[in-house]
């Protein structure tokens, strides 16, 4: 693999990781901010080493264990399954009266 191709694969995952940690960050400083610091820092400081400890776990399994295009055919059924849903709730919804809000088309969902 070479560095362009390394290149291009990482960037959506840096920036999607990105906007995760801001998100993050800004959670820890409003309760911070409003609660205290300790609790915040301690949380903060768990989850980073929780999701350490999962990423070593897992990542390593699945790259050892699990063949590659078992991955490839799971990662594309998830990717799909996702795009189908975004599109199915893209399209449940008629525009509101201003243009920008909407309601869904059928309430089958609130009576299961």
């Amino acid at each position: 693999m070479d560095v362009l191709t390394l290149a291009v694969a990482a960037t959506p995952s840096f920036i999607a990781s990105s906007v995760e940690f801001v998100e993050a960050l800004t959670i820890v400083l409003a309760v911070g901010t409003t609660r205290g610091w300790r609790a915040p820092l301690v949380g903060a400081a768990l989850a980073a080493l929780t999701l350490a400890a999962i990423v070593a776990v897992i990542g390593v399994a699945l790259v050892t264990i699990v063949p590659r295009h078992i991955l490839q055919i799971v990662v594309g059924v998830m990717s799909q399954v996702r795009v189908e849903a975004m599109s199915n709730k893209v399209h449940d919804f008629k525009p509101g009266p201003d243009g920008l809000t909407g309601t869904p088309m059928n309430d089958a969902w609130l009576e299961g």
